[in-house]
């Protein structure tokens, strides 16, 4: 079972989102695909335009770590709690290049 913090949208930038909650801020800049990735890869500002729109809840796994190089990172969107009470959410892949907690 994965562990999650859910976070509202709070800002959209050209190749970033900003996410936050009661506690914090996380700030998630995404990173274009490597060259070798095929034509239809997005770039980090297609990726950060997805989240243009988007008025559910954020959802990421924690603990919340920096990558030390760009990879693929899930996001959490379309949460629903099933019949026995757990929380299931569709998981989307992005190119993270960093994620700043403050």
């Amino acid at each position: 079972m994965i562990q999650m913090n859910l976070y509202q949208l709070k800002q959209v930038g050209s190749d970033y989102i900003l996410l936050t909650d009661d506690s914090a801020d996380v700030r998630i800049v995404f990173a274009d695909r490597p060259e070798d990735a095929h034509d239809l890869a997005p770039t980090k500002e297609e990726e950060a335009a997805f989240f243009r729109g988007v008025k559910c809840m954020v959802g990421l796994e924690t603990p919340i770590v920096s990558p030390q190089q760009p990879k693929n990172v899930n996001i959490f969107l379309d949460h629903r709690v099933d019949l026995f009470g757990s929380l299931r959410s569709v998981p989307f892949p992005f190119h993270v290049a960093r994620i700043e907690v403050g």
